[in-house]
């Protein structure tokens, strides 16, 4: 009996609260920010293709930000950093 209430509760809830499903889903995006001109950053990369580098600029946090160079932009090695034993390489990125 109690199960039929909480299935009908938890019907009604999302058919009367649709738009608190939609913010819970946005927010499991990580936050992702472009370079302006003469920015830069220093992290780990997540993906590099010939045109745009997309660095975690936070590599031992358990949610990433992500700075996103777009050509041209220089890129070069800064170090490395260790993140619960894992040994991670960092570059720095500057947007021209």
């Amino acid at each position: 009996m109690s199960q039929m209430f909480l299935r009908i509760f938890f019907v009604l809830y999302l058919m009367i609260f649709p738009s608190l499903t939609h913010v819970a889903q946005a927010q499991s995006l990580p936050p992702a920010r472009y370079a302006t001109q003469g920015g830069a950053a220093t992290g780990e990369v997540v993906r590099e293709d010939g045109d745009e580098l997309q660095l975690n600029v936070t590599p031992c946090a358990t949610e990433r930000v992500v700075v996103i160079f777009r050509k041209p932009y220089t890129k070069d090695p800064a170090g490395t950093i260790q993140c619960g034993g894992v040994t991670k390489a960092l570059v720095q990125a500057i947007q021209r």
